[in-house]
């Protein structure tokens, strides 16, 4: 343990109706280990001037690590009454300002005190020791140091003053053995779907031993693994979730290397797919150890793998289309019954309904009444129940007072990069979370603006990997996941992914018109659909009448607007013995259907696509294990380009269970009700003003002629 002694003054002095905060310069007692870097000012370090309470202030320090290896830095702070400080309670400054400090990158520090979280008085502070964070060797870390004075103190603060020192620590385990962890992929290419990859993990124990040492690793949902590949060390948990490794008792500077490989789901969207792995054990006095990546100063290590799916498009022709086809595609998502996400009313939304139900029984019940003065009294009573009914259920349906959050570090993950454009609205977006801590994590799909996207994931022992279904009209969203969990005290700890953003264009352009070529020329001619979409149109030519689009019959593209002429012409240098198809192509890359010479087939295939939904609540396997290539779990399939040209393709799987698309409109207002409580309450009593002062003027009426 090495400590940097540093002194960090707060003087107060309240001169018309101004506070001035000083922090004297600091010294270095050991700098070849730690430097605390001024950024503000040469002497002193922070100045603050005129400040009133009620003001707030930023200051930033960065602490560089002067070694090699990463280590773990810790601030001590404490009051130093060698200053000539007079004691003068109950008005001590401290205790008027508060702090929080940020380490940007990794979110705000838990600072000690009795509240356990991210915001204290100085005062609290006070004899306390900060904990920093690790700092990668040989490089900084920014940290932010936000400062409020108490909007309410008064003149009895004048002239006060307090003064703290600060001691920097560094922690160099010379007998207490510590972990690092490292994570490869042999992936260098986007991979196709089916494709194999391979991983590679290395855990080395430093500076001692480690006992006991587990490892943790989560592969992408839909990267499953591939039985028998595993090596290395022992299986305490075989991937069907995280896969955990038994590593066993580490000697100083050894290393054990795992590997393993999986196999992609041929149905896997594009995209970039993460995962995560970090390691534990236990040092020589029996103190637990986290593994460190040294790359970053993190407990988790991860790989990045981009999965391309090749592009076939194809159709059949068998003569020259010379009419505006188009090709209309309905997709329904059935879940099963099993997999339905976990939907229903609140509870207060329940109680508000039974509510009205019994309001509306008793009205009629006093309307059976026959005299205009008992029916009047009988409205009075009415109208002061359900006053009482509908304030009390108000109250239930308001929401309840957020949870105390905090960013916990222990939490990891991470979210897949989507292809960008989409040509699909309907897609899967994977993730992958892990806790240090073991605990159940819940994981929610958000889009920008804390929206949610999709039912919440538990995830039990630690966490699971996922998918984000996303259904979606055309537009640019942007899109992440929250990782968390909720202790017994209601105080929610959590970490948030990556943001990914997605432009969805899943508009199909229309096969281009009046294809027309001349015999055995070389050039064909067209009208490009009026769809508002094309962008541009595809040649292909092959020597045979009956043949596959793809990469190798591909001849060239004319960059085209919609409705508009055009031709193009092979730039080969014999085409006479060739026979040519075209399409229209979208800024997306979606593709039109095909048109071409006569009697031509162009082979078609389709592919589909397979989203898999993990059940919410269960511990379905994240990775299923594939020895006969079966796939865990409920799926549905969409298919990723039309049959046949102008007629509906329906695509169902399940018999049980809502179809999604179907009940867009009584979700979205179901979700806007979730998020506006106060003005759905507020119309909710509208409405009911209106029903109940509908049915006075009807029962008065009625009064009147049974009175005549």
């Amino acid at each position: 343990m090495k400590n940097l002694k540093r002194q960090f003054t707060f003087i107060g002095s309240f001169i018309a109706l101004t506070f001035f905060v000083w922090v004297a310069p600091v010294q270095a007692v050991d700098p070849d280990l730690i430097d605390v870097v001024e950024i503000i000012g040469t002497n002193p370090f922070i100045v603050h001037t005129n400040i009133l309470p009620g003001d707030a202030f930023t200051d930033i320090m960065t602490v560089n690590n002067l070694t090699g290896t990463s280590q773990d830095i810790v601030m001590g702070l404490d009051i130093d009454l060698s200053e000539g400080i007079v004691p003068w309670p109950p008005f001590e400054l401290e205790e008027k300002i508060t702090v929080k400090i940020e380490k940007v990158g990794s979110g705000f520090l838990i600072l000690p005190g009795p509240g356990g979280d991210t915001i204290a008085t100085l005062q609290e502070l006070d004899d306390t020791v900060i904990g920093l964070g690790a700092i990668a060797g040989s490089s900084g870390q920014v940290y932010k140091i936000y400062a409020t004075f108490d909007p309410n103190a008064g003149n009895e603060y004048q002239n006060t003053k307090v003064y703290f020192n600060i001691t920097m620590s560094v922690d160099i385990p010379d007998l207490q053995g510590s972990l690092l962890i490292a994570k490869t992929t042999d992936s260098v290419a986007p991979e196709a779907p089916g494709n194999e990859v391979g991983y590679t993990l290395r855990v080395t124990a430093i500076h001692g031993g480690v006992n006991d040492v587990v490892l943790t690793d989560l592969p992408p949902e839909g990267f499953a693994y591939v039985f028998g590949s595993g090596t290395g060390a022992p299986f305490i948990h075989q991937y069907a979730s995280p896969g955990v490794w038994d590593l066993g008792d580490l000697g100083e500077d050894e290393t054990v290397t795992v590997t393993y490989k999986t196999k992609i789901s041929g149905n896997q969207d594009d995209g970039l797919y993460r995962d995560i792995a970090f390691a534990t054990g236990t040092n020589g006095s029996g103190a637990p150890v986290i593994a460190v990546d040294q790359s970053d100063a993190d407990n988790f290590v991860g790989t990045e793998v981009a999965v391309v799916t090749p592009t076939s498009e194809s159709v059949q022709l068998k003569e020259k289309d010379k009419t505006d086809t188009t090709t209309k595609r309905i997709i329904k998502r059935v879940l099963g019954a099993s997999i339905l996400p976990a939907t229903g009313a609140q509870i207060s939304w329940v109680i508000l309904a039974l509510v009205l139900f019994v309001s509306g029984l008793g009205m009629m019940m006093y309307a059976k009444r026959k005299k205009a003065l008992a029916m009047k009294n009988s409205n009075k009573i009415i109208t002061k129940i359900v006053f009482l009914f509908v304030l009390g259920t108000s109250v239930l349906a308001l929401p309840s007072q957020a949870s105390a959050t905090t960013v916990d570090p222990r939490i990891s993950v991470r979210i897949e990069a989507p292809e960008s454009p989409s040509m699909e609205s309907a897609f899967a977006i994977g993730f992958v979370t892990l806790d240090i801590g073991g605990r159940d994590l819940s994981a929610q799909c958000y889009q920008t603006g804390d929206v949610p996207v999709t039912t919440a994931y538990v995830h039990n022992n630690g966490g699971n990997s996922g998918n984000c279904l996303i259904d979606l009209p055309d537009g640019t969203y942007q899109f992440y996941v929250r990782a968390s969990y909720e202790d017994e005290e209601d105080t929610v700890f959590e970490n948030v992914s990556e943001t990914v953003t997605v432009e969805i264009k899943a508009g199909t352009p229309g096969t281009p018109l009046n294809y027309n070529r001349e015999k055995n020329s070389c050039g064909v001619s067209f009208t490009t659909a009026n769809d508002g979409l094309t962008t541009k149109v595809e040649l292909y030519r092959s020597t045979e009448n009956s043949f596959v689009a793809d990469a190798s019959t591909f001849a060239t593209t004319l960059a085209i607007a919609p409705n508009t002429n055009g031709a193009m012409i092979d730039p080969g240098a014999d085409c006479k013995d060739y026979f040519y198809a075209i399409r229209a192509v979208s800024v997306s890359g979606a593709g039109s259907g095909f048109v071409g010479d006569d009697d031509v087939t162009v082979k078609h295939k389709t592919n589909t696509k397979t989203v898999t939904e993990t059940v919410a609540g269960g511990v379905g396997g994240a990775i299923p294990v594939t020895g006969g290539g079966a796939v865990a779990g409920g799926e549905t399939t969409v298919p990723t380009a039309g049959s046949v040209e102008g007629a509906e393709t329906e695509n169902v799987s399940g018999e049980n269970g809502s179809v999604l698309g179907e009940g867009t409109i009584a979700g979205d207002v179901s979700s806007w009700i979730s998020s506006h409580p106060w003005w759905s309450a507020l119309i909710a009593l509208v409405l009911l003003a209106l029903g109940y002062r509908g049915y006075q003027v009807y029962q008065k009426k009625r009064n009147e002629q049974s009175l005549q």
